[in-house]
């Protein structure tokens, strides 16, 4: 079947964009982001919702005991784990991971349900500075890299608005919590996902494999990260490392996590 590519707007907000992302058109869509970032981010800024005082952001957790064991573990599962591992120390944590603790996860974004397109940030964690750090997880390499990119930074663009606008809803709960409502300058962004996702995704074998990204895709990729970063929006991909079987409950068992650059080309496909 002949799919035809997916067309990409300067007027648009990277939330619709994100929906758009298909892996046969991946460089072609990543370039056109490229171009246009900076009015793709302000259009972003101008419609991400923000939240309401009687509606404040979850950033409080606690840990869930209700979960159903499901064999392989659901994102849910590895959100709930990932919480539990580094919700109060950094062990395991490769020094370049933005993060050094998880605050929450599951963070409603939108206000109500008219918001769409808009949902919840899989993970919040925070730097040593205690600097938000909006994480995206993905867990099946079939949830395309550059989707998950392109869904993390405009989650990112709401979280900035909500620290700024007038009322700064999210900036008094994180300083109730961190004590610290400074300006966000850099606001870190992060892909995180399983070895097993990085290895699929980043595959070099010759022999085309299911939801393999192309070595001159991810090249593109790489510069659309390159601009984030100069745009305020530094994105890391973060593997992380799991051992077997996972607990009763379900949860996998987590050893660290670590940086993964995307890797130089080795052959011409």
């Amino acid at each position: 079947m002949n799919r035809q590519q997916n067309v990409l707007d300067k007027t648009m907000s990277l939330h619709i964009i994100k929906d758009k992302m298909q892996l046969k058109f991946a460089e072609q869509h990543a370039d056109i982001i490229v171009n246009d970032l900076e009015t793709l981010i302000e259009n972003t800024y101008c419609v991400a919702p923000v939240r309401k005082a009687d509606q404040p952001y979850p950033l409080a957790r606690r840990e869930r005991h209700n979960l159903t064991p499901n064999v392989p573990p659901l994102e849910k599962h590895w959100e709930e784990a990932i919480f539990r591992k580094w919700k109060k120390d950094e062990d395991g944590l490769d020094p370049r991971v933005p993060f050094r603790k998880i605050v929450s996860y599951q963070v409603m974004l939108r206000e109500t349900n008219k918001n769409r397109g808009w949902g919840e940030l899989d993970l919040l964690g925070a730097t040593a500075e205690n600097v938000p750090v909006a994480i995206e997880l993905k867990i099946k390499p079939s949830e395309y890299l550059l989707k998950a990119i392109v869904e993390i930074l405009a989650y990112g663009v709401a979280i900035r608005k909500a620290w700024n606008e007038d009322g700064c809803l999210l900036r008094w709960q994180w300083a109730d919590e961190f004590d610290k409502d400074d300006d966000l300058v850099d606001l870190p962004l992060a892909v995180m996902a399983p070895s097993t996702y990085w290895k699929v995704v980043f595959s070099d074998s010759p022999e085309r494999i299911g939801f393999q990204t192309p070595q001159h895709v991810l090249q593109s990729i790489k510069k659309l990260l390159e601009k984030m970063h100069r745009v305020h929006y530094p994105l890391t991909l973060v593997a992380v490392r799991e051992k077997h079987p996972p607990e009763k409950s379900g949860l996998p068992v987590i050893i660290n996590a670590f940086v993964k650059d995307i890797p130089n080309p080795t052959g011409s496909w």
